[in-house]
C-alpha cells in the first residue's frame, strides 16, 4: 500500500516546525484526547470556582458588568444590544493595547474579526460569581432586557432601589465599583484597591471553601508550576487538601495514559521514528514519579474520588470514561516496571480503543490519513485545572491589595 505521507517529502523538519506553529495556535498540547475533559474540568471547577482556560485577567470581571449596565442605562434593547456590546468590547481591545497591556488582551490578533468576546468567556464566571444576579446565557439576557426596561417604566421610581450605593440595576449586584468615566478609553489591566477588595470579596462570598479563595483570602500570589507544588498548599484545611490531593493524583496518574497515547502515534508512521525515543524519554521520567504517585494517600479512594468529581453536577461523567480511568489506574498500580505498562499490550490496547470509542473513523493511531495533521504532540501537558489562568486572575486581585 502506498504510503499517504507524500507531503513529508519535502522536508520533515520543516514540515514539523509548521505543524509546531499551527499547534501552538490549536493548542494541541493540552487538548483532550482521551476524553477526561469531564472529570479535569469538575475537579478544576471545585478548585476555582467562575474561572475557565479562555479567561486572561482579573478586570474582565468588571469590564463586561461596565459595558452592559451603560447599555442598560441607554436602555438598548434586544434588538440593538448584541451589536452595541460587541461595538464596545473590539473597542475595548484597541483601547487596552494603545494602554500598554501586552498579555491578556483577548482579541489582540483579531481585533475587530474576534468571534469569541470577553463577555462570553467570563459570562459563566459573572453568574458564579454573583456579579451577574441572573440566571440566565449571555442571549437569554438580551432577550430579557425589553421585558426588565417595561417593567422598570411601570413600576415606581421608588420601586428600582432603595440603596444610595446601588448601581441601579437589577440584574447585577448593587455594588459593583463605579466604571472609570472615561471607560473605555484609558483602560488597563490595573485594579484599583477598591475593585480588588470587591472582587476579593465576591470571591469569599461565592466559592468558599476553594483554593481560589484560600489564595486571595490569605493574599497570597502563586509561585508554582503547579497548585499543589506551591508553598501556601503546604497548609490548607482538610477538606480542601483532600481535594487537592485527588486533583493532584488524578493528573499524575493519567499523565502517562496521554504520554502513551502519544508515542503509540509517533510508532503508527516510520517517519515520527525519531518522536518514539522522545516519548520513552519522558514516559521513563514519568515512570520515576510513578513509586510517589502510588503512595499518595488518597491512591485507595476511588469512590471517595468519584464522589468528589460528581458532587459538581455541571459536569456529567460519562460511564465509559469512569471505565477507562479506573482501568488505566489499576494498570499504574500493578506495574512493577515501566516496560510493564509502557510495552504492555493491555495498557496499549486501553489506549487504543479509548481513542476509537471517543473518534471512530477519525482515530490517529495506524491511522496514516488522521495522522497527516498531527504535529508531533497532543494533549501531552499534564493537567493543571487551569493554574496558569487562574494564578494570573489571582495576582491581578491580591496585588493592590498588597500594595
Amino acid at each position: 500500500m502506498a504510503s499517504t505521507f507524500t507531503w513529508l517529502d519535502f522536508s520533515e523538519g520543516e514540515r514539523r516546525q509548521a505543524m509546531e506553529v499551527i499547534d501552538q495556535f490549536r493548542d494541541e498540547d493540552t487538548r483532550d484526547e482521551l476524553g477526561i475533559g469531564t472529570v479535569r474540568d469538575s475537579l478544576a471547577d471545585l478548585l476555582f470556582p467562575g474561572t475557565s482556560t479562555i479567561q486572561t485577567r482579573a478586570r474582565y470581571f468588571l469590564f463586561i458588568p461596565w459595558v452592559y449596565l451603560e447599555l442598560e442605562r441607554r436602555k438598548i434593547g434586544y434588538a440593538y444590544i448584541a451589536k452595541e456590546a460587541r461595538k464596545v468590547e473590539t473597542v475595548l481591545i484597541d483601547k487596552l493595547l494603545d494602554a500598554g497591556a501586552d498579555v491578556g488582551v483577548i482579541g489582540a490578533r483579531s481585533r475587530g474579526k474576534l468571534q469569541r468576546l470577553p463577555s462570553t468567556a467570563y459570562w459563566a464566571g459573572l453568574r458564579k460569581w454573583g456579579i451577574l444576579q441572573l440566571g440566565r446565557s449571555r442571549d437569554e439576557y438580551h432577550r430579557w432586557l425589553d421585558l426588565y426596561y417595561d417593567r422598570l417604566h411601570r413600576a415606581p421610581a421608588t420601586d428600582e432601589t432603595d440603596d444610595a450605593g446601588s448601581i441601579g440595576s437589577a440584574n447585577w449586584h448593587p455594588h459593583i465599583p463605579a466604571a472609570p468615566k472615561t471607560f473605555p478609553d484609558g483602560a488597563t489591566f490595573d485594579l484599583t484597591v477598591e475593585e480588588a477588595d470587591y472582587l476579593a470579596d465576591r470571591i469569599r462570598q461565592k466559592a468558599a471553601g476553594s483554593l481560589l479563595t484560600h489564595f486571595v483570602s490569605r493574599e497570597l500570589i502563586p509561585d508554582a508550576p503547579f497548585p499543589w507544588l506551591d508553598e501556601a498548599c503546604r497548609t490548607l484545611p482538610p477538606k480542601l487538601r483532600h481535594l487537592l490531593d485527588h486533583a493532584r493524583h488524578f493528573s499524575e496518574v493519567m499523565h502517562g495514559a496521554a504520554l502513551l497515547y502519544n508515542l503509540l502515534l509517533a510508532e503508527s508512521h516510520p517517519q515520527f521514528a525519531d518522536l518514539r525515543d522522545e516519548y520513552r524519554d519522558k514516559l521513563a521520567d514519568w515512570w520515576a514519579e510513578v513509586p510517589m504517585i502510588k503512595a499518595a494517600p488518597v491512591v485507595q479512594e476511588r469512590e471517595a474520588f468519584w464522589s468528589l468529581v460528581e458532587s459538581n453536577t455541571a459536569h456529567r461523567i460519562p460511564p465509559p470514561t469512569k471505565t477507562f480511568v479506573n482501568r488505566w489506574h489499576q494498570l499504574v498500580l500493578d506495574a512493577e516496571s515501566e516496560q510493564a505498562i509502557v510495552d504492555d499490550s493491555d495498557a496499549r490496547q486501553l489506549v487504543k480503543e479509548r481513542e476509537v470509542s471517543l473518534k471512530r473513523g477519525r482515530a490517529r493511531i495506524g491511522n496514516d490519513r488522521m495522522l497527516q495533521d498531527w504535529g508531533g504532540k497532543s494533549g501531552t501537558s499534564q493537567l493543571n485545572y487551569r493554574w496558569p489562568t487562574v494564578s494570573q486572575i489571582i495576582e491581578d486581585i491580591v496585588r493592590p491589595l498588597k500594595e
